[in-house]
């Protein structure tokens, strides 16, 4: 059926590729296609042709008595594979609006195999019998000429693969990250003695990167950040209800990578004609590897890039400047914010001195009222078992208008809660993922605005000597279990809760025949299990709580049909509204389940403090916001999805308390000490200094904070009146968790 398709010009069919890979055609807008199964015949023809001139080679090297080509058998085998995966692809009907790009691999990968085959021999065999200056200097050319192309393909397979606007991408951030790339291929060609098989490390990572990115960016609406790297494992145990999908973008990517392949199997010294030479060729490589990799990190790492390129990276959607500088640019300037950044003159001295006094505001203020006095006394006689329940991707998302519209007002029980102490918007640091960033900011009481973007504190640093709730509590008396349905090692839990003083850590394995709903184990066997803990041991309990029910992606199907919703936003696609009905049929099920586990917990007869908040907002909610805000402002845009929701309940009175319901818009660091604040726990100085400061800036995100005047803040901004503020915050957060940490 293949074999229909008229011969083009690869030329033309790399111009309708472009057009393909940013979903329009030269003439009209591209429908969503899924490519026939049949097609899948087309890369296994292309795979058998090659293995047959393979075979075709070696038959008459053997005929010939000369020595067999294993290296180029091996180049050539690397062909196979790109083929072999779009071919399974195809045939499971996972590759939509292909374009032409089929015939771009098969193109690409039949010529690649050519110069393994043909042309390689042919040079190498011209270069060999030169003397020693003209054949020096013609590798050194050769390979000068490869490593440049190699590059750049490199560089065009990545963001293809993933960057619909690729072609948009500025001269210096194109020569930037070429550059980088030929810095690393000259380090590889050198300490692989001057052999292009380690160098093809630099074409595969890149399109491994492209299509890796292709898919988070599809399915969380985020960029690949450096901890992600570190998370690769916990990024592949939640990744069971996703579909990933071939584009034409990905296939280009492939087909790039045979190319490059293909140009580095030409690459290889030049036959020295004494042993001698052999041991001083090694050693001056090796010399010259250091050398080049010392200037180049020394380099690299020392460029502030957005100085340097002029650009401004934009730290409420990273996503956007992956998109208009391109992923290396992008990437390595985040690697080189790694390093949490010590404030300008910083001493701890100092920064001690700040936390006392501010300390000290809130002792002769808000902690010495009659009503903390109240709630103190009660404290100390009562214990109350604290639970915190961090619920999987758990918001109100009737924060978009247009789904207000749609008749939808929220988890209708969540909403309707009583006698909450205290309820609100909680500023979240992550959206669509980053789980573990929202509970390290709930559990230290430490923002990501001061560790950096990009950064999953679990992932980078040792936690022993943090202080946290859970060791805060224990020092009280209280026992301390962490649960999270899952694997265990996701984001290095099973050690930052030993670290971090739990004494228990109840994962998937604790869970077995658990009832699921959607991704996991459903909300209500965790209750169960909560409610076994406090029902078997009546001391004093710190439990927190990790669900996973609600995770992403979304895809129709995944939840019982007569449970979804039927919302409709109008100005959103079929595909989002498909999977905001799939989430919020999620929701749902997560207000039933706390409504039930509220009910037994007024009835437990011991005093309970529930703490109840979601760590961000779903994927689905960053695809309904682009598509409905794609002109919007960037602050005002982000903002929007860079918010959940938090409560804090309590099944008996709290002594001095006058308010229930009380609205208050927060970051998840601050839960916490305000929840102690409430119930009368003993607090630290700086749980006591954090809520001081509360009074200029309510709360803070990685990107910016809320004013007291009610205007939302750049983190850097100089003509804040609250900036003051900001570097005092920075300063305590250094002296509590930076400076022991790094």
């Amino acid at each position: 059926m293949f074999l229909e398709m008229p011969w083009k010009g690869y030329s033309n069919l790399m111009l309708n590729l472009i057009c393909c890979t940013r979903g329009t055609s030269m003439t009209e807008d591209i429908p969503l296609e899924i490519t026939s199964s049949d097609m899948a015949n087309l890369p296994i023809f292309i795979a058998v042709l090659i293995v047959a001139a393979v075979v075709v080679r070696v038959y008459f090297s053997i005929k010939r008595n000369e020595k067999p080509p294993i290296a180029r058998v091996f180049w050539c085998a690397t062909l196979l594979i790109p083929l072999g995966v779009v071919a399974a692809w195809v045939t499971n009907q996972l590759l939509v609006n292909e374009g032409s790009s089929l015939w771009v691999l098969s193109y690409s990968a039949l010529g690649a195999a050519a110069v393994m085959l043909l042309v390689e021999p042919l040079v190498s065999g011209l270069i060999d019998q030169t003397d020693l200056a003209t054949g020096t200097v013609a590798c050194i050319c050769r390979d000068i000429l490869v490593i440049a192309a190699v590059s750049a393909l490199s560089f065009v397979s990545l963001e293809i693969a993933c960057n619909e606007t690729f072609y948009r991408i500025p001269a210096n951030s194109f020569g930037f990250s070429v550059g980088l790339l030929a810095t690393v291929l000259l380090s590889l060609y050198l300490v692989g003695q001057r052999h292009g098989g380690v160098m093809a490390l630099v074409p595969v990572v890149c399109c491994i990167l492209g299509i890796a990115e292709h898919f988070v960016i599809t399915f969380k609406g985020e960029a690949i950040l450096p901890s992600d790297i570190l998370a690769l494992g916990t990024a592949m145990e939640v990744s069971e209800g996703y579909e990933f999908t071939f584009t034409a973008g990905i296939v280009t990517s492939l087909a790039l990578l045979e190319i490059s392949l293909g140009l580095l199997s030409l690459i290889r010294p030049r036959k020295l004609r004494t042993p001698t030479h052999v041991f001083p060729a090694i050693a001056a490589n090796l010399c010259a590897f250091l050398l080049v990799t010392v200037v180049g990190l020394s380099g690299f790492s020392n460029i502030d890039l957005e100085q340097a390129l002029d650009f401004g990276f934009d730290r409420w959607q990273p996503i956007t400047t992956y998109a208009s500088q391109g992923f290396i640019t992008s990437f390595t300037e985040m690697v080189n914010e790694l390093p949490i950044e010590k404030p300008e003159d910083y001493t701890p001295d100092e920064a001690q001195s700040i936390e006392q006094e501010l300390a000290t505001v809130y002792d002769s203020t808000y902690g010495s009222s009659e009503q903390r006095a109240a709630a103190v006394a009660q404290f100390n006689e009562i214990k109350p078992t604290i639970v915190a329940v961090m619920n999987e991707s758990f918001s109100d998302l009737s924060c978009f208008e247009q789904l207000q519209a749609a008749g939808y007002t929220g988890p209708a029980f969540y909403n309707s809660l009583p006698d909450t102490l205290v309820r609100g918007t909680m500023l979240a640091s992550v959206a669509g993922g980053g789980t573990a960033n929202s509970e390290f900011e709930f559990l230290t009481g430490a923002t990501t605005a001061f560790v950096g973007l990009g950064k999953i504190p679990y992932q980078l640093y040792q936690m022993n000597g943090v202080n946290n709730l859970a060791k805060d509590l224990k020092e009280l008396g209280y026992t301390a279990t962490a649960m999270h349905p899952q694997n265990p090692v996701n984001y290095h839990r099973d050690k930052i809760y030993q670290q971090l003083g739990f004494g228990d850590f109840l994962s998937i394995g604790d869970f077995e025949g658990a009832p699921y709903y959607h991704a996991g184990v459903c909300d209500y066997a965790t209750y169960d299990k909560i409610l076994d803990l406090l029902r078997t041991d009546e001391a004093p309990q710190f439990i927190f709580d990790v669900t996973m029910q609600n995770h992403g992606g979304y895809d129709y199907g995944t939840v019982p049909a007569e449970e979804l919703t039927n919302y409709w936003v109008e100005g959103a696609s079929e595909g989002a509204n498909s999977a905001l009905n799939t989430y919020l049929t999620c929701i749902n099920a997560s207000d039933r389940d706390l409504e039930y586990f509220i009910n037994e917990l007024r009835n437990i007869g011991r005093p309970v403090v529930l703490v109840f908040f979601g760590d961000h907002q779903p994927s689905a909610a960053t695809t309904l916001n682009d598509e409905l805000y794609p002109q919007e402002d960037t602050a005002s845009h982000a903002f929007r999805i860079y918010q959940s929701t938090y409560l804090v309940w309590a099944n008996y009175e709290i002594a001095g308390n006058t308010e229930l319901n009380v609205y208050d818009t927060v970051g998840a660091n601050e839960i916490a000490a305000i929840t102690l604040n409430k119930i009368g726990a003993p607090l630290t100085n700086y749980q006591k200094a954090l809520l001081a400061t509360r009074s200029d800036v309510p709360t803070i995100n990685v990107a910016g904070y809320l004013g007291a005047d009610g205007l939302r803040y750049d983190l850097e901004s100089e003509d804040s009146p609250y900036a003051s503020t900001i570097d005092k915050l920075q300063r305590m957060q250094y002296l509590e968790f930076a400076s022991k940490v790094q």
